[in-house]
């Protein structure tokens, strides 16, 4: 995601230089800056859904809607067919970049093995970027195409890449159950339990930081026999384990 992120910074920054070097901006056949302004919105769509941003989404659907209409007053004006026929296919393109980005915001349908990666992703990659690219028969190809048959004076617009994002598995913790005491105020260790005698000694107490404890018993050097049994405030959690060599 880092070198796509890369990829759009280096777009912007080659967009602007060459801008400055030609003049950009500049109306041929009455409908240069038209087509710089439907690129711009339609760019501008395309990049809300690349990054989620919902908010300024709805804005800029409405630009592109804006630009569509406005590319229809001129449609009707060109005589040449080859250019009328570039329009054509421009307007469809976008006018389906504007239908797909109103569903995303009104009532998204997710393919079923893309909906751990959630409504943006999948329309970006999947529904959009081809209304975009070459390989789809995509807006900014055709408009390349429309700037150089016209001798526009308009840079030739840039693709735009698929993003990739890496969907990780939900950690499933362990639920420990709390134990709770059936013995209340506790002052000292019993002496006896279940008639067994309680030995304890000051080295063998030991001090935690955590009301959760994980407890690992073993046996010194060899298997001899020897068990084991835990008790936790007069419950028994374990009672008579062996220790043995392997577990």
């Amino acid at each position: 995601m880092d070198l796509i992120d890369l990829f759009y910074a280096m777009q912007i920054n080659l967009e602007g230089s060459l801008e400055d070097v030609y003049n950009e901006i500049s109306s041929s056949n009455g409908g240069d800056n038209v087509w710089l302004k439907l690129y711009v919105d339609s760019k501008a769509v395309l990049l809300d859904v690349r990054y989620s941003n919902e908010h300024d989404l709805s804005k800029n659907i409405k630009e592109l809607d804006n630009s569509i209409s406005r590319c229809k007053e001129i449609q009707s004006k060109i005589s040449d067919p080859h250019t009328a026929s570039y329009i054509s296919k421009i307007i469809k393109l976008n006018s389906d970049i504007y239908s797909i980005s109103q569903e995303l915001l009104n009532n998204p349908q997710v393919s079923k093995e893309y909906l751990l990666y959630g409504p943006y992703y999948y329309y970006y990659n999947i529904k959009l970027v081809e209304k975009y690219n070459r390989y789809g028969n995509g807006f900014v190809g055709i408009l390349n195409k429309l700037i150089e048959s016209n001798n526009f004076n308009s840079l030739l617009k840039m693709e735009f890449p698929h993003y990739f994002k890496v969907i990780y598995p939900q950690r499933k913790e362990k639920k420990i159950e709390a134990i709770s005491s059936k013995m209340t105020n506790i002052q000292s260790l019993p002496t006896e339990l279940d008639g067994r005698k309680v030995l304890s000694a000051s080295a063998g107490v030991i001090h935690a930081d955590s009301s959760v404890l994980k407890l690992e018993l073993f046996d010194n050097k060899i298997q001899d026999g020897d068990i084991v049994s835990i008790n936790f405030n007069g419950d028994w959690i374990y009672n008579n384990i062996s220790l043995e060599t392997k577990t």
